[in-house]
């Protein structure tokens, strides 16, 4: 029978919800007091491994494996969505339920243009927010989750809004925008004006909960692995 791995109680945590709240607003991310332990990453992480790439999901010329719905089927990953209802819960004085939490695993890809450009975006241009755990020590050459701290204040959405950087025409009907595939050349521009970018570089078990209205991505990945896991929630 498969162990239950339960999460620490927020009771033995030292959040700052104050503190969060207010880099949120005002750098679109808040890294947490916490980190899982190594035990936990490591089950997870096999799990991951072990799941059929047949029931995944695979991208970037299979170097990518995402397992979606995974706390329905790892108790380590319900503990882990738990944790993140009870976090959303205290950081924004109002009850959400998670809407999924997304596994998955990155290795190291070709230089194709397909698989490396492109990756910039953002998920919505409402306020919406993620939770992740990082289940692997993050560098530079894993791929880490990179943004662009400020780009999810209003004036800067409304500025790409009126530059048509964010939403054309002929997104109208369809169901993939123009914010989900950010032109390269702008962002970088935009990263010189806002001060850089951002790229998560920390130890396993991190916890990072970030407003993915900021424009944000996944480096490619060039060396070793990466193995996350990413609490989902609606808008509210």
């Amino acid at each position: 029978m498969e162990q239950i791995m339960e999460l620490g109680s927020l009771k033995n945590t030292s959040f700052d919800y104050e503190k969060l709240r207010h880099s949120l607003r005002n750098s679109g991310y808040a890294i947490l007091n916490y980190c899982l332990s190594k035990e936990i990453c490591q089950d997870i992480m096999a799990f991951i491994d072990a799941y059929p790439v047949s029931s995944a999901e695979v991208n970037y010329g299979g170097t990518e494996k995402r397992i979606w719905q995974s706390e329905h089927i790892h108790s380590g990953i319900c503990s882990f969505g738990n944790f993140a209802d009870k976090v959303m819960k205290n950081v924004f004085s109002v009850e959400v339920k998670l809407k999924t939490v997304l596994s998955y695993s990155n290795f190291p890809i070709n230089d194709a243009e397909s698989f490396t450009n492109g990756r910039w975006h953002l998920d919505s241009l409402r306020n919406q927010y993620k939770l992740f755990c990082f289940l692997t020590e993050t560098k530079d050459t894993t791929g880490p989750l990179e943004i662009i701290p400020g780009s999810h204040k209003f004036i800067f959405k409304l500025r790409a809004l009126m530059k048509g950087k964010y939403l054309s025409h002929s997104d109208l009907g369809r169901p993939v925008r123009k914010y989900q595939r950010l032109d390269d050349a702008w962002v970088q521009q935009e990263i010189s004006n806002l001060g850089g970018s951002l790229p998560f570089l920390c130890e396993a078990g991190t916890l990072v909960l970030v407003n993915t209205s900021a424009i944000h991505r996944a480096r490619p990945c060039s060396e070793e692995s990466r193995y996350a896991l990413c609490a989902y929630y609606d808008h509210f």
